[in-house]
């Protein structure tokens, strides 16, 4: 009896001397995420491109409405096409998942576009997955398709 008590006394304090898995906190993790995604649009709101390029991956890809965007091609167009234009971005979040390494989350994004000549609103339906990169949050893909104006 003493050695069977002795044994379940050991099993004891072995099992509360194990360490406990490190589970991530989900909610400071989402709350990771959706900053990665603002500062992604903060970045192009003020042509950071360097906050741009370390909020994502460095192959990162944005396919919007069949556009494949890269890092430079986004950044040319943004210096060109759009260097007359100010954009001011919100968004509705929808909904964000995490499993493990990987991160998705879907929005809806409200621009606001203006010019000295011309305001108008461009409304898009996003999905953006994130990757966990040295601890990192990173922004690897998103996927934009344009919600036509009803006005």
């Amino acid at each position: 009896m003493k050695t069977t008590s002795l044994l379940l006394l050991m099993l004891l304090v072995l099992c509360a001397c194990t360490p406990q898995e490190n589970k991530p906190d989900i909610t400071k993790e989402k709350e990771a995420v959706h900053k990665v995604m603002k500062d992604f649009f903060t970045a192009l709101e003020t042509r950071n491109w360097d906050l741009l390029k370390s909020s994502s991956t460095h192959d990162a890809i944005i396919v919007e409405n069949g556009l494949h965007w890269t890092h430079d091609s986004l950044i040319y167009a943004m210096d060109s096409t759009w260097a007359d234009f100010d954009v001011r971005y919100s968004f509705n979040l929808i909904k964000t998942e995490l499993n493990g390494s990987m991160a998705w989350m879907y929005y809806e994004n409200n621009a606001m576009v203006s010019s000295p000549d011309t305001t108008f609103p461009i409304h898009w339906r996003e999905s953006l997955i994130f990757h966990k990169v040295n601890g990192e949050w990173k922004l690897a893909f998103g996927h934009s398709t344009t919600i036509p104006n009803t006005n």
